[in-house]
């Protein structure tokens, strides 16, 4: 009796195919696409700047600081080709540390209001900032801007030690897909 060539031939190379079908697949659903990867955000670490119960500047050195940074990761944001065009929103994230607010004052009554304040204040910074580099056109950069507060939901540190460093504002630029 003869044996079918199809019987030899193909079933092993059906299998061949099939793998190379699978990974090919699985590979394009898993890495990310260009329009999945963002860049990484503006991190502003402000332990020394923010008095733990109070969002403002405990003296107007660190307010140049602050202020000499921002200026500074703006202009280096913006010089990267084509983020400028792209740039759909502009989250401004205060955060605050695990400790509660021990006096709580009218407007400030717990972490999350803490950490709102502090984007609010970076966020006024940028305006101004705007004013001075003419980033964006002066009528629209404050629609771009949207401070948001995360209280001690994200926490950089978890050690009581460290807890300064959770004390901090992020900026994350949001582009158009």
């Amino acid at each position: 009796m003869r044996e079918d060539p199809f019987d030899t031939f193909w079933p092993p190379l059906l299998d061949v195919l099939f793998l190379i079908l699978f990974v090919v697949f699985t590979a394009y659903i898993i890495l990310p696409k260009p329009k999945d990867i963002v860049p990484k955000p503006i991190q502003i670490d402000t332990p020394h700047t923010f008095a733990s119960a109070e969002a403002k500047f405990s003296s107007k050195q660190e307010e140049e600081i602050l202020v000499q940074a921002l200026e500074k990761n703006f202009n280096n944001r913006l010089s990267e080709d084509g983020v400028k065009e792209k740039i759909e929103r502009i989250i401004i994230e205060g955060h605050a540390d695990a400790e509660g607010i021990k006096t709580p004052k009218y407007g400030l009554k717990d972490n999350i209001d803490l950490s709102f304040q502090r984007a609010k204040l970076i966020d006024s910074l940028l305006i101004e900032l705007n004013n001075k580099n003419n980033w964006f056109p002066k009528d629209s950069f404050d629609t771009l801007l949207s401070p948001s507060a995360f209280g001690a939901r994200r926490l950089k540190v978890k050690s009581q030690e460290s807890q300064a460093l959770n004390r901090r504002i992020e900026i994350v630029f949001k582009f158009h897909e």
